[in-house]
């Protein structure tokens, strides 16, 4: 079993936090407009699938990654037509595609999350604790990164209506 989003977290995080996942999959939906039908999408840490399912109902082909096989097991129910496979992108082969798509935080230092839950299952409550300690990258080094992989890279406010708060960060990029 993973220790990154395991079953109760993932099932919280699925049930609580897709809203930023589907408006970045509206942005997306609305940047291809009709060459969103066969339209090859990577989407790297594609949790439970909040953004995978829009893009895959909408008619794409979508490959995700995700380290959580709890969080993997609801983008599968989710999106059925996508593809999707447990590991790191520091490790994956990833497939050729016309839109790549990576949703987190960004600053230049490491986060500590220190994560308790408590689920009510068969009438008693069950309680998990997960640790995750998260890399983060300033918004000019993921420029930076953009630019040396062959992209044009801008920041965005938010996804469409969505604005974000204070600490995260949008980026559209186009391969030049």
């Amino acid at each position: 079993m993973s220790d990154f989003y395991a079953r109760d977290l993932a099932e919280i995080h699925a049930e609580g936090f897709g809203a930023l996942g589907a408006a970045a999959a509206q942005v997306v939906r609305e940047a291809l407009g009709d060459r969103i039908t066969g339209a090859r999408i990577v989407d790297i840490g594609c949790g439970a699938g909040a953004l995978s399912a829009p893009l895959s109902e909408a008619g794409a082909e979508v490959w995700g990654l995700d380290l959580s096989p709890d969080l993997l097991d609801i983008a599968r129910r989710r999106a059925p037509r996508a593809v999707f496979r447990q590991g790191s992108l520091h490790e994956a082969d990833l497939p050729e595609a016309d839109v790549v798509c990576a949703i987190g935080e960004e600053a230049e230092r490491i986060l500590t999350r220190w994560i308790t839950t408590f689920r009510e299952t068969g009438g008693t409550w069950r309680r998990s604790q997960e640790v995750h300690r998260l890399a983060l990258l300033a918004p000019d080094q993921v420029l930076a990164a953009l630019d040396a992989a062959g992209f044009e890279a801008e920041t965005l406010p938010g996804y469409g209506a969505l604005s974000l708060p204070a600490g995260l960060q949008a980026y559209r990029a186009v391969r030049s």
